[in-house]
This record gives C-alpha cells, sequence and structure tokens, in this order.
C-alpha cells in the first residue's frame, strides 16, 4: 500500500537535491530556499552529510561544497535511483 503523498519526498533525494546545489558552493539560506526546506530540516541533513563527508564546509566563504564522495554518492543515485523510488514505498 503506498501512504505517502506526492509532496513527499525520500531523503536520498533531498540529499541528492542539497549535494546539486552546493556543487559550485553555497550558503545556507541559498541551500535552504533552493532545496525547499525549513531551517530545522536542513541543519539535521547537513550534519548527516558533513558526518558522512558528502559536503565540507568552507569557513572563509562560509559556504558548503560537494566533496568527492558526495559526486560519488550522486554517480550512485543516477544508476539506482528508481530502485530507491521503489525501496521507498516498502
Amino acid at each position: 500500500m503506498l501512504s505517502r503523498t506526492i509532496n513527499q519526498r525520500s531523503k536520498v533525494k533531498i540529499i541528492s537535491s542539497i549535494l546539486k546545489i552546493t556543487m559550485p558552493g553555497e550558503n545556507k539560506n541559498q541551500i535552504r530556499f533552493r532545496a525547499f526546506l525549513t531551517s530545522r530540516q536542513l541543519r539535521a541533513y547537513l550534519e548527516l552529510m558533513l558526518k558522512h563527508n558528502l559536503v565540507m564546509f568552507d569557513e572563509t566563504k562560509r559556504s558548503y561544497k560537494t566533496t568527492a564522495d558526495g559526486i560519488k554518492f550522486l554517480e550512485f543515485e543516477k544508476l539506482f535511483g528508481k530502485m530507491f523510488d521503489i525501496m521507498e514505498y516498502y
């Protein structure tokens, strides 16, 4: 049974979205607005992504940037994204 609404996104899709946004380097406000997240949601995702080395924080520019591991994550998500979508419902 599919209980998710159309407006809900999977965690993998949200992380992928953040990684795409931070490719050139971006500040928190721009990430939040472009990814359609609340401050609380963004803080949780960035904490998780920093912990797993998907993004890095550049203190001089005060911005987040996608790391090599983040790019690998995007490549993996591109290859297996549809499988993630299917598994999200079970």
